[in-house]
C-alpha cells in the first residue's frame, strides 16, 4: 500500500473511531447521564424561614449527605403552617435515599402534631414499581403498589437532574420523573428554565442582646434560576447545585434561604413569647 493509502487508511479508522465516541456522548443512556451528574453533588446544610403575608410562621432545613454507598437527603419543617381549614401545628420529616448514581431507594415521610402522627414509607421494589406503606401512631394503615420507573424524584429534588446535567441557561429543558407523595402518582414532567437572577442571602447571623434575636451579619450573592414544571411550586428559584434559593407555593407560603440561627432560632423565641413552643426542640 502507498504512503498516501496509509495515510487514507488511518484518516479513515479516525473518524470512525470519533463518530462512535460523538455517538455516545449524544446517544447516553439517561442511566449513565444521572450518574456521572451525581459526582458533582456536594454535601451541605440549607436553611430557610417559612413566610405568609410578611409573616414568619416557621422554619426549615435542606440537608444533603454523600455516603459511601448512598446519597441521603433529609428535609425538615418545623412551624404553624395553614390548612383547608385550619392552622396546624407540626413537624414534618422527610428523608430519602438514593443509590450513588441517583437511583431512587425510598423515602420516609414523618409527619408530627401535638395529638397525632403519622409515617409513610415509599421504598422500590423493581425497576418500576414503588410500595407505599403507612402508620399513624404507630398502627399500620395499608400497603399499595404503585407505578414509578426509575429514575424518578420528589417535587423537592426535581430540579437536581436538570441542574447537574447541562449547563443552565435560560430556555434549557428536561423531562423528569416527578413522584407526587399526597396523590402516589408519578409522572413525566417537562421542566423549563424560565429566568435568571441574583439573589442576596443571609450568610452567617449575629445575636442582637438588645432585641433578643439574632439579625444578619454577612451576606451573599447567589445566581439562582426560576424552574417551570408540573408538580412544582408557581415560583421556585434553584442555583447551580440544584438546591432551592427561594420558593412560594400556591397558599402563598414563602420559602426564603438564611442562616440557621435567623430561620429556626428566632422562630423558636418567637413561639416562647406566644406561649405556643413546642417541648424539647431539637435543631434538625
Amino acid at each position: 500500500m502507498s504512503r498516501r493509502g496509509v495515510a487514507l487508511a488511518i484518516l479513515g479508522v479516525w473518524a470512525v473511531a470519533l463518530s462512535l465516541l460523538m455517538s455516545r456522548r449524544l446517544n447516553r443512556d439517561p442511566v449513565e447521564v444521572l450518574a456521572i451528574a451525581a459526582l458533582r453533588i456536594q454535601p451541605r446544610s440549607l436553611y430557610y424561614t417559612i413566610e405568609q403575608n410578611g409573616t414568619i410562621i416557621g422554619a426549615a432545613s435542606s440537608q444533603i449527605d454523600t455516603l459511601p454507598a448512598q446519597i441521603v437527603a433529609t428535609d425538615y419543617v418545623e412551624g404553624l403552617l395553614p390548612s383547608a381549614d385550619s392552622t396546624l401545628d407540626l413537624k414534618l420529616e422527610t428523608r430519602a435515599a438514593f443509590s450513588r448514581a441517583l437511583s431512587f431507594q425510598g423515602i420516609r415521610i414523618t409527619i408530627k402534631l401535638p395529638d397525632d402522627s403519622i409515617t409513610v414509607l415509599i421504598s422500590r421494589v423493581s425497576a418500576d414499581s414503588l410500595r407505599v406503606t403507612g402508620a399513624r401512631r404507630g398502627e399500620m394503615l395499608g400497603t399499595q403498589d404503585i407505578e414509578a420507573r426509575d429514575p424518578v424524584f420528589m417535587p423537592e429534588w426535581a430540579a437536581l437532574p436538570l441542574m447537574l446535567t447541562q449547563e443552565p441557561r435560560v430556555g434549557s429543558a428536561m423531562t423528569v420523573r416527578v413522584l407526587d407523595p399526597r396523590t402516589r402518582i408519578a409522572r413525566e414532567a417537562p421542566l423549563l428554565i424560565a429566568a435568571e437572577s441574583l439573589f442576596v442571602v443571609v450568610d452567617s447571623a449575629r445575636y442582637e442582646s438588645r432585641d433578643r434575636t439574632w439579625v444578619p451579619a454577612l451576606r451573599d450573592t447567589v445566581r439562582a434560576w426560576r424552574v417551570t414544571g408540573e408538580g412544582l411550586p408557581p415560583t421556585f428559584w434553584i442555583d447551580i447545585a440544584g438546591r432551592i434559593v427561594e420558593a412560594e407555593d400556591e397558599r402563598g407560603l414563602l420559602l426564603r434561604r438564611t442562616a440557621f440561627e435567623i430561620a429556626f432560632d428566632n422562630w423558636r423565641t418567637a413561639r416562647r413569647s406566644r406561649a405556643v413552643a413546642p417541648a424539647n426542640p431539637a435543631r434538625p
